[in-house]
C-alpha cells in the first residue's frame, strides 16, 4: 500500500519542501497534473508553483520517456501511462474562513509510491523522504474534536499527521488558529517555528 503522511503546510512550507527534494533528488521533476489533449506533460518548477490541489513528482530514470493513454473519465484527454517507480504526489492543504468558525488550515498529504505492496525502490524512497519531511515539519500537535472548547486539547505524537515550520508560525499567530481535518489541531504546547 502507498504510504502517506497527511500535511498542514503553507506556501512557504511548500517551497522548502521543493528545495529540500531537490537537493536530496537533482533529477526530480514536479508536474501539475492537468490533462488535456495535448500529450504533453505539464511541468513545473516546485510544488508551490502548481495550479490545481494536486502536484505530482517523480524521478525519472535517464531512458525513461512517458507514455499516454485516453482518460476513461475523459476519452478527450489525455494522462501519463507510465509514471516512473519513484513516484510522489503532494496534496496541497488551504487557508480558509467559515462565519463564526477560526481562521483553518485544511489538511493536505503527501504519497510516497503507487504499488499496493511497496516495492524496495518505493521503500527506500519513503524513508529518504520521510527524512526530509523531519526537518521541515514537526509531528508534535495537540488535538481536539470540539471547536468551542468543551474538551480539553490533547497532545497527539507519531508521524502520521505533521505541520510545517511555517504552518506553525501561521498558527501560532493567533491563538484561534488551527489545523482543520476531521478533528481541529496546534501545535504542541512549546513548539516555536525554526
Amino acid at each position: 500500500m502507498p504510504s502517506h503522511r497527511q500535511t498542514f503546510f503553507t506556501r512557504q512550507d511548500e517551497a522548502n519542501l521543493t528545495l529540500a527534494l531537490k537537493e536530496r533528488f537533482p533529477s526530480i521533476r514536479f508536474v501539475d497534473p492537468i490533462s488535456d489533449s495535448r500529450k504533453e506533460i505539464h511541468y513545473i518548477d516546485g510544488i508551490e508553483f502548481g495550479t490545481s490541489d494536486e502536484v505530482k513528482l517523480f524521478i525519472p530514470p535517464k531512458s525513461w520517456r512517458p507514455r499516454f493513454r485516453k482518460l476513461e473519465y475523459s476519452p478527450e484527454k489525455y494522462g501519463v501511462a507510465n509514471y516512473p517507480e519513484e513516484w510522489m504526489r503532494f496534496h496541497r492543504s488551504r487557508e480558509y474562513s467559515l462565519e463564526g468558525m477560526p481562521p483553518m488550515m485544511s489538511q493536505g498529504y503527501i504519497q510516497v509510491g503507487r504499488s499496493n505492496v511497496m516495492t524496495p525502490v518505493e521503500k527506500t524512497l519513503r524513508n529518504k523522504v520521510w527524512q526530509i519531511m523531519s526537518k521541515i515539519s514537526t509531528p508534535r500537535l495537540k488535538a481536539r474534536a470540539d471547536w468551542q472548547g468543551g474538551k480539553p486539547w490533547v497532545e497527539i505524537g507519531g508521524q502520521i499527521d505533521c505541520a510545517g515550520w511555517d504552518a506553525v508560525r501561521w498558527a501560532l499567530e493567533d491563538e484561534h488558529r488551527v489545523f482543520r481535518s476531521h478533528i481541529y489541531f496546534r501545535p504542541a504546547d512549546g513548539i516555536l517555528p525554526r
